[in-house]
């Protein structure tokens, strides 16, 4: 409907995206890895998170933990598509949860993805993403009902090091 639009803001270069009463932009640090062409991301979108049988204060773990191997946080929706391959273009390393998320890798080059996945729902789709844009692909599966963020942690640390 008219009143619906009117919500959310148009411009030639990006189409509709977020609401009007938003803005997102990008910090001087993620601007600085961007230039330098090295940046590690964890990306992930907190609605999937309960889909995939983790708790939130379980990922926010997992994000200090990468954030203090200089990982930088970046949650894609909040930014216009035109930002969202900027950013992910230069990564070197992504790591998130399997989820719409991870799309986002498919702007990456010379890139390692790093899937966490739950063992009950394999799905292969990023995996074969990762493979067709010449990137390398591991995938963490974690046990839904005897779940340990500590043995994710202890993954990641072999495959990021």
């Amino acid at each position: 409907t008219e009143e619906q639009k009117n919500l959310f803001d148009y411009d030639k270069r990006h189409g509709w995206r977020k609401p009007l009463n938003y803005s997102a932009q990008l910090d001087p640090q993620l601007f600085n890895q961007l230039a330098r062409g090295n940046l590690n991301i964890l990306q992930q979108e907190y609605s999937e998170l309960d889909a995939l049988g983790m708790k939130q204060s379980q990922f926010q773990f997992l994000e200090k933990y990468l954030i203090n191997q200089g990982f930088q946080v970046i949650y894609a929706e909040d930014y216009p598509i035109g930002d969202q391959i900027k950013i992910f273009k230069n990564a070197s390393v992504i790591v998130g949860v399997h989820g719409a998320g991870l799309t986002n890798s498919v702007w990456s080059t010379n890139c390692k993805l790093i899937e966490i996945m739950p063992q009950k729902r394999i799905n292969r789709c990023f995996e074969w993403q990762a493979n067709i844009c010449g990137q390398e692909y591991n995938r963490i599966y974690y046990d839904e009902e005897n779940f340990s963020i500590q043995s994710i942690v202890s993954d990641l640390r072999d495959l990021i090091d």
